[in-house]
């Protein structure tokens, strides 16, 4: 199955996603003008507040301990 079809089956994003979206996508160009950008400061900027949105910190991934620490691992890389 190819990413395109996976991503018809998406929900449909939130006014609120949006704005979120929206907020990040700043904070990145804002960060993105630096000179020198760390990765870790992308990590936590960046990754985190996506890694919220796509429901990473709920419930279900925070009951999966182990399973929660390798993605993250895998999604770090």
């Amino acid at each position: 199955m190819g990413f395109y079809v996976l991503i018809q089956y998406l929900p449909n994003l939130t006014e609120s996603d949006r704005k979120d979206l929206q907020r990040i996508t700043e904070l990145y160009d804002r960060i993105n003008q630096r000179s020198v950008v760390s990765e870790n400061i992308i990590k936590m900027a960046i990754l985190s507040p996506l890694l919220d949105l796509a429901g990473f910190y709920s419930s279900m991934f925070l009951n999966q301990k182990d399973s929660l620490s390798e993605s993250f691992l895998y999604v770090l890389g």
